[in-house]
């Protein structure tokens, strides 16, 4: 029942966990260093286009597990990013 969206949820039992080094996803790594080019964008004033790209790299495994979890009729962190990206996207394109 916990895990029903997919989303790699689990229980530990007291004393029975095992933790183990886990590498962040390959996405996750891109969109930070997307997101830290972001900061010199008041060097180099282009680089302010690099967040939006952070955010298109970033996105794909949070719109599919969003879709699973809309799917199965669960709301959940996944689908508010969703919404929050979309908000975040419409808010650069009114200040253009």
């Amino acid at each position: 029942m916990l895990n029903d969206a997919k989303l790699e949820a689990s229980i530990h039992h007291k004393g029975e966990w095992k933790a183990t080094h886990k590498w962040p996803s390959p996405y996750t790594i891109a969109s930070g260093f997307m997101v830290a080019l972001t900061f010199f964008q008041y060097v180099y004033s282009p680089l302010k286009w690099v967040g939006l790209g952070a955010v298109a790299v970033g996105a794909p495994p949070i719109i599919i597990r969003a879709l699973v979890s809309l799917r199965r009729f669960i709301l959940d962190i996944n689908v508010l990013m969703i919404i929050a990206g979309i908000k975040a996207f419409c808010t650069i394109v009114m200040l253009i």
